[in-house]
């Protein structure tokens, strides 16, 4: 193994001591510097263990593309351009940078592929562009880093791709002010501070953290899990805006955690899916329209919510008609509706709230469909539209509150313990289908409003069906408005407190064990 330094500008491979102090020329197993004021020209591939580049000094391949291969370290405080010729810096070397941008070092990446141990360019005078192609890194430096990128330096990503994939590696390119393009995760990676991709990410295997110090990411395109991604408590972003594609796709794992996240769109494809227990916003569609999609695989939501705002509508569906469950269900739009796909609609569970705060939420499928049935555990507050079509909604929660009008075709809510349903003193309540209202000998259902002596309308259509109205204790509703046929509404086995209109009848009103009637109802 020799050393040579240069001595004046020239070809790599010249002999006779024209560019180099030394006889011959650098080949594999050698060092090399190239000093202040001398620009060495790649004329052949060329090899070497380790290549200093000094202030001032230049080595070129942008011209010839022949291309390197540094089995350590090349560190960079002149000039190093790159053509298109592949090249490898430091393969699997760990105890220096297998490539650095040093203190006024200026690395032009040019458009061939790399493949370097590891990547450094961290001070505020280092210059860093990478190649347009691929840059493979497939180490992590000793106690450091696999890429590390400061928000001090100046940093282009040139819109190629990096590739990590070395073990139990980390990358630290900081969200500040620097970014990257594509990047592919091919093994166990840790961000080491907030990340922007300003194109895709792509998980092919390995486990993608942003680590218990919850650092951000944020993935201007398309983001596809087939390894795992671990978003712990993170603020993050998956292709806000995107409609060329799903915007997220989880193929193998995708733990959601705690924070909040932006999705352009959602594709479960047979993986396993947590949704954070914080907020998830779908703000887009791909281009059939779709942003909540499932094909199989495990679908959780936890106890987070899911908000659509797109001012367009946005259509969930499940390839299989797969029954899914939302937590938190929340309809925020400008403008236009969500609704089911054609074909591939299901029952959709809302495990606690579900909320319209503008816009609309049809239960039918888009082209003239089947209604799907909604099952809600929580409260329902609307002041947007609800479409509920010949859908049925079953209310299986405690202590239920509905806020705002709503119109329902098939309405369920039945308890065999002593339960209230409160509706809003404002609001209107229409049913259009089979209506089930009913509580238990015993333990009544209690149907009030939430203004005490201010009744709430409850409206039947003319088709509507009473198919169970029984074991009711009902206070402050007005049931006028119901078509003349559904007058009164005269549930069975029920009681009547007050402020109720059209409601009861002769022989609708217990007469026996009143006293536990009575104990068993609220208002």
């Amino acid at each position: 193994m020799g050393a040579f330094t240069s001595k004046a500008t020239g070809n790599w491979d010249a002999e006779g001591q024209t560019t180099w102090n030394e006889v011959g020329h650098p080949a594999a197993g050698d060092t090399v510097t190239v000093q202040n004021g001398h620009t060495v020209t790649l004329d052949s591939a060329t090899a070497y263990t380790s290549l200093i580049i000094d202030t001032g000094g230049v080595v070129t391949d942008a011209t010839n593309n022949q291309g390197i291969t540094a089995s350590e370290f090349t560190r960079v405080s002149g000039t190093l351009i790159l053509g298109s010729a592949a090249c490898s810096f430091g393969s699997g070397y760990v105890t220096e940078y297998g490539l650095e941008a040093d203190t006024g070092g200026t690395i032009t990446g040019g458009s061939g592929d790399w493949i370097v141990g590891s990547l450094q360019c961290q001070t505020d005078t280092s210059t860093l562009t990478m190649t347009s192609g691929t840059c493979t890194i497939n180490t992590c430096r000793s106690a450091c880093y696999s890429m590390i990128v400061l928000s001090t330096a100046t940093f282009a990503h040139n819109n190629g791709t990096i590739t990590l994939t070395g073990a139990s590696t980390s990358l630290y390119v900081d969200s500040a002010s620097q970014s990257v393009y594509n990047v592919i995760i091919d093994s166990d990676i840790d961000l080491k501070r907030g990340l922007i991709v300003d194109n895709d990410l792509t998980i092919t295997s390995g486990i993608f953290s942003t680590t218990a110090n919850d650092y951000d990411l944020t993935v201007t395109g398309v983001t596809s899990v087939t390894g795992t991604l671990t978003c712990n408590a993170s603020t993050c972003s998956f292709g806000s805006g995107v409609t060329n594609n799903f915007a997220l796709t989880v193929i193998g794992t995708f733990n959601g955690g705690s924070g909040t996240h932006t999705m352009g769109s959602f594709f479960l494809d047979n993986g396993t899916a947590t949704f954070t227990s914080g907020v998830t916003t779908l703000d887009s569609r791909q281009l059939s329209s779709v942003t909540f999609g499932t094909e199989n695989g495990t679908f959780n939501h936890g106890s987070g919510t899911i908000t659509f705002t797109m001012a367009n509508y946005q259509l969930i569906y499940d390839l299989t008609n797969t029954a899914r469950t939302f937590y938190n269900l929340i309809i925020n739009k400008a403008s236009n509706l969500v609704q089911f796909s054609n074909s591939s609609g299901y029952t959709l569970t809302i495990a606690n709230d579900f909320t319209i705060t503008s816009g609309e939420f049809d239960t039918s499928e888009r082209t003239g469909g089947a209604s799907r049935n909604l099952v809600i555990a929580g409260n329902l507050s609307n002041a947007g539209t609800f479409t509920c079509n010949s859908g049925l909604v079953t209310l299986n929660g405690t202590t239920q509150t509905l806020i705002g009008n709503w119109t329902f075709w098939s309405f369920t809510k039945s308890v065999a313990a002593a339960d209230t349903l409160t509706f809003d003193n404002t609001g209107t309540y229409t049913f259009g289908g089979n209506v089930t209202l009913n509580g238990a000998s015993g333990e009544l259902l209690s149907v009030l409003s939430d203004s005490s002596g201010h009744a709430f309308d409850f409206v039947m259509s003319a088709g509507a069906v009473k198919t169970n109205l029984s074991y009711l204790s009902v206070k402050d509703s007005d049931a006028s408005g119901s078509d003349a046929s559904q007058k009164p509404i005269a549930p069975t086995n029920s009681t009547f407190v007050s402020g109720n209109t059209d409601w009861e009848s002769s022989g609708s009103v217990t007469t026996q064990s009143n006293q536990t009637i009575y104990n068993k109802y609220y208002y």
